[in-house]
């Protein structure tokens, strides 16, 4: 395999990496909740209401995480391809 495919295959590999963080920290966002899914909070007071407030703003962090990820996978592919192209 030569320089240029052996670097395309590498960025393709971490492009399929990003794709799965990205997963998983979609995954978390739904996951971490003080309401269960009949509706009603069990978890009440001041405590819950910091707790809130705080997967509120990590939420959005982590929204943006998961979206850099996106971005970064689809980069990386972009860069594979354009390494196989430039290989022929």
């Amino acid at each position: 395999m030569g320089d240029k495919a052996a670097q395309a295959a590498a960025k393709e590999e971490l492009a399929k990496k990003f794709d799965r963080w990205a997963g998983e920290v979609e995954g978390l966002l739904k996951e971490i909740t003080t309401t269960p899914s009949g509706g009603r909070e069990i978890w009440t007071g001041p405590a819950a209401d910091r707790f809130n407030g705080t997967l509120k703003t990590q939420r959005n962090n982590l929204s943006d995480l998961g979206s850099a990820c996106r971005t970064t996978a689809e980069n990386l592919r972009r860069e594979a391809r354009e390494l196989r192209e430039s290989g022929k």
